[in-house]
């Protein structure tokens, strides 16, 4: 007997507006002292009135047609209600049956490399809940209210998953997204990018939805893939033994890479929903709905279509590229200020040298680099053009990475400008050769090496400034000659 799984994902994606999704309160919560941002509509108190962050809905509007969504004239909001420690005014206020967007999708890759279309259920507004800080010490549950009431925004999905590596590839697509229309961060790392994944199995050949498991705590799109492979395998070790799967919540532990059982699902949840009587229904023109629409930056799916099929960089490079949104804006600016430069020369330089400089100075990764795409450009024209040889363009790089120092200005100060006197190249093999006897020897012998330890030698005599090639070809000629 073979089994299929089937997976659904629920991301909570939180936003970047100015202010919380019902108050006035800040929304710039990270780094201050806890529960510094709350007001009487953040604790929902007697008498306290919410309303709308106008900013907000614009957001969810972009995201929506970002997913194909279909976006609704009419929405409104709705009480949640539950008890628990993180939500003071014991409901979340939500969306249940007049979500924002709906019935949407988006292609992804799956395990075969194959593009399969995930459904988009809906996506819909509500806010987050404060966050609770276990003291292991004193065995406390503190309580810190400045997230609660950020804006969110529940993107779910169909049960369309077949793999993990088709999940993976949707959230890290979904991420991207979320960065180029620049309405929130979609760090998962700080909890502003939040995936549960709902995982089930069935025989294949059939339609039936078994009893699913849903997992939390999971704060790496790896974890996630992780987390979805190991509950697959799970699931059909306990069915195989003839054991039944229980319908509940677990948590993921990624050190130990198990998932543990949290509380059960058998009964569904009652949250008594009922419409939020202090916020008004919200009714979008179609007019709006189109401006906004015209207005959406290029996304990620057509800046890669538009990388290979029209600037002809590779399909590797391109992807490279497009998962940095900076990283594409710098890109592009090196093009439009070097019309005439080779796109595949900017993008592997891109792609790695300046991730080989960034891995190798710790405290200085991508986004903090100083190097502008002016200066860059600068110097790849410069090894293109044979002014300076490559291992030069790569010491200049790694100068300029924290500095943006003119690299032409550089190359003048440190000498490395390339050799293109040939006697002076001559006089400078001639040198090495009398000062290597040995390494002559060895390439009558006809031991290979010989060479490159002679090229490696000139090079150092002329501090990297001759070129490799002609250098080779000048050492075999005096060696045949002699």
């Amino acid at each position: 007997m073979s089994f299929e799984p089937i997976i659904g994902l629920e991301v909570h994606v939180q936003l970047n507006t100015n202010t919380k999704m019902f108050c006035s309160c800040s929304s710039k919560y990270l780094d201050v002292e806890p529960n510094t941002y709350v007001c009487n509509i953040c604790l929902g108190l007697p008498g306290s009135l919410p309303s709308v962050n106008y900013e907000a809905v614009i957001s969810a509007i972009k995201l929506g047609l970002s997913l194909n969504c279909r976006i609704s004239n009419i929405t409104k909001f709705d009480r949640k209600n539950y008890v628990y420690p993180d939500l003071m005014k014991g409901y979340q206020i939500s969306q249940l049956d007049f979500p924002i967007a709906i019935e949407g999708n988006m292609k992804v890759k799956n395990i075969e490399n194959k593009v399969t279309e995930i459904r988009i259920n809906r996506v819909h507004m509500e806010e987050d809940v404060a966050k609770l800080i276990h003291d292991e010490l004193s065995g406390e549950v503190l309580v810190d209210l400045n997230r609660s009431g950020m804006p969110l925004l529940e993107v779910v999905t169909e049960p369309d998953f077949r793999s993990a590596a088709e999940a993976e590839n949707y959230l890290i697509n979904l991420q991207s997204i979320v960065r180029y229309l620049e309405i929130g961060n979609a760090n998962m790392e700080e909890g502003s990018f939040r995936c549960d994944a709902n995982v089930s199995i069935r025989e294949k050949g059939t339609d039936a939805l078994n009893e699913k498991v849903e997992i939390k705590n999971m704060n790496r799109i790896k974890a996630v893939a992780r987390a979805i492979e190991y509950e697959i395998e799970r699931q059909t070790s306990q069915v195989k033994a003839g054991n039944r799967i229980i319908q509940e919540t677990r948590g993921w532990d990624d050190i130990k890479s198990e998932s543990k059982p949290q509380r059960s699902k058998e009964d569904a949840h009652d949250y008594r929903y009922f419409p939020e009587p202090d916020l008004p229904v919200i009714k979008l023109r179609t007019e709006t709905i189109e401006k906004i629409k015209n207005e959406l930056p290029e996304l990620p799916e057509e800046k890669f279509d538009r990388y290979v099929n029209k600037i002809r960089i590779s399909e590797y490079d391109a992807r490279i590229i497009i998962s940095n949104k900076n990283k594409t804006t710098f890109f592009e600016d090196v093009l439009t200020n070097f019309k005439k430069m080779d796109p595949n020369l900017v993008s592997n330089w891109l792609n790695v040298e300046i991730n080989g400089v960034s891995n190798s100075l710790k405290d200085y990764e991508l986004e903090k680099m100083k190097l502008s795409s002016k200066n860059f450009g600068k110097l790849i024209n410069l090894v293109s053009e044979n002014q300076i040889n490559k291992n030069s363009g790569k010491e200049i790089l790694s100068k300029i990475y924290i500095s943006d120092e003119d690299p032409v200005e550089l190359v003048n100060k440190m000498g490395l400008k390339s050799m293109n006197n040939k006697d002076e190249l001559i006089n400078m093999v001639n040198e090495v050769l009398k000062d290597n006897k040995s390494a002559i020897e060895d390439y009558r012998k006809g031991k290979e090496n010989a060479v490159r330890f002679l090229i490696g030698q000139v090079m150092k005599k002329s501090r990297g400034t001759a070129n490799p090639s002609d250098t080779e070809k000048e050492i075999i000629r005096q060696l045949n000659e002699q």
